[in-house]
């Protein structure tokens, strides 16, 4: 089975369209949106303009939902079609782009998980072990930094791959740090915030100075 079909049948298995499978008790727009989901778990690209609209819309459409049940269910169909694993298979540029493209879709299908429902240890707990993959893709152990042998442009070039992605790494921790866990978690229950931050330093340290110390 060639990787196209492979994807196609995770896809269908994530999404729970598979054979045995009914559906018809659900409306057009959910089955609309469960098809957005499916496409974007066979999507391999993640960084361009074409896929950050895509994934929106297909975020839009199970906001749209008006059944509770529904919509927590396909955010959570959602989270896991966009986990992507820190490979070695990875060639320079596609880790670069899986890291570009990984900060902003993680927040808003935290944020719309907690909004819709669900319990906010689940998302705390989704959220950690998304961003230690994302520490994975940003600095790979030491197998994958062997990379870049050979002549001194290509070894500079190596170079300015692992500056790149560190670079990613301080920047979007820092920002989410800074405000996406206050968009997330501002909104549910008291010290929501709070608990979280302690979580978040203790697995991955400070990136912004206000909260030292606290």
């Amino acid at each position: 089975m060639n990787r196209a079909l492979l994807l196609v049948a995770f896809a269908l298995t994530l999404c729970g369209c598979g054979p045995g499978r009914e559906n018809d008790s659900h409306s057009l727009e959910y089955q609309v949106a469960l098809s957005g989901v499916s496409e974007i778990a066979c999507t391999n690209v993640v960084s361009d303009r074409k896929f950050k609209a895509r994934f929106f819309d297909v975020c839009g459409k199970v906001s749209g939902l008006t059944n509770q049940n529904e919509r927590v269910e396909l955010f959570r169909r959602l989270s896991q079609a966009m986990r992507r694993s820190p490979s070695l298979t990875y060639s320079e540029r596609e880790r670069l782009d899986l890291a570009y493209a990984f900060m902003l879709p993680h927040e808003y299908i935290s944020y719309n998980l907690l909004k819709s429902g669900v319990p906010e240890q689940e998302v705390e707990d989704f959220i950690i072990n998304e961003f230690k993959t994302f520490r994975l893709l940003c600095h790979p152990t030491e197998a994958q930094k062997q990379g870049g042998e050979g002549d001194s442009r290509a070894r500079q070039l190596h170079a300015r791959f692992l500056s790149d992605l560190d670079a990613c790494w301080r920047n979007d921790m820092g920002f989410f740090e800074r405000n996406s866990i206050r968009t997330i978690f501002d909104s549910t229950s008291p010290g929501a915030k709070e608990r979280f931050l302690k979580r978040w330093h203790d697995e991955f340290g400070c990136f912004d100075s206000s909260h030292k110390g606290k």
